[in-house]
C-alpha cells in the first residue's frame, strides 16, 4: 500500500476529529500534488466499492460505516472540479460507484 492508501485507510477511525483533519489534509495533497489525484481518486472509490458491496449482516453494523461521509465529502469537492464534458474515468465514477450506492441497505449512515 503507498502513502496515499495508508492515509485514507486513517479514516477508519472511530474518531470523528481525527477523521474531519484528515479530510483537510487529503484536500490539501490533492490540490498541491497533481500526480497524487488519480491515486487518490481511485483509491476513494475502492474504499466506497467495498463499503457498498458488503451485503452480510456484518455490513449491517454502523461501526463498520467509519469515514463513509468523509469519503464522500471529499468526492464532492473533487467532482466539483471536473470540467465538461466529462471523461469516462469520471462517468465510471459516477456509474459504477456513485449510483449502486443509493440502493445500499445502510444509506443513513452514510451521511453525518
Amino acid at each position: 500500500m503507498n502513502f496515499v492508501g495508508h492515509l485514507l485507510d486513517l479514516f477508519k477511525s472511530p474518531d470523528p476529529r481525527e477523521r474531519d483533519y484528515l479530510k483537510t489534509v487529503i484536500h490539501r495533497v490533492y490540490s498541491k500534488f497533481m500526480p497524487m489525484r488519480f491515486a487518490i481518486r481511485m483509491t476513494i472509490v475502492r474504499e466506497l466499492l467495498m463499503e457498498t458491496s458488503k451485503e452480510s449482516v456484518e455490513a449491517a453494523n454502523q461501526d463498520r460505516c467509519f469515514g463513509i461521509a468523509e469519503y464522500l465529502e471529499i468526492l464532492v469537492s473533487i467532482i466539483d472540479g471536473f470540467n465538461s464534458p466529462l471523461k469516462p474515468e469520471h462517468v465510471q465514477i459516477y456509474e459504477q460507484c456513485l449510483l449502486p450506492m443509493h440502493r445500499h441497505r445502510n444509506l443513513k449512515h452514510f451521511r453525518q
